[in-house]
């Protein structure tokens, strides 16, 4: 674990899963020929959900983690979007042939479950 700066304080959190997002948004760049916008787009929001994807497996594919990001009295509509982005960049991920493709359909699954309960379920 290693100490990140979020945007209230710093924490000790794993880089693994965020580094791990951020090279399925290249991975999915080259693959799918999306444009390099969407991709920057793709990886701010990997780096927007920080204090949810830098957890332990069992902490991320937990719908009350990422509830916990928009549950904050200062979230933004920026926090929604960014985990809408990073649960396209999951699912994707969990639809194609990686080692990982299970965990990261539950990733996925985990996001979508908790902007469900807050009434979210649009792309």
């Amino acid at each position: 674990m290693d100490k990140i700066k979020t945007k209230r304080n710093e924490r000790r959190l794993s880089k693994s899963f965020i580094e791990e997002g951020l090279k399925l948004v290249a991975d999915r760049a080259e693959r799918e020929g999306v444009s390099k916008g969407t991709a920057s787009r793709h990886a701010a929001a990997i780096r927007g959900v920080t204090p949810a994807l830098g957890g332990v497996k069992t902490r991320v594919t937990n719908p009350g983690a990422w509830v916990a990001l928009y549950a904050r009295s200062d979230a933004t509509s920026t926090v929604i979007s960014n985990m809408k982005f990073t649960a396209v960049i999951f699912e994707w991920a969990g639809e194609q042939d990686y080692e990982n493709a299970g965990l990261y359909a539950r990733i996925a699954k985990a996001i979508r479950t908790a902007l469900a309960v807050r009434g979210e379920t649009n792309q």
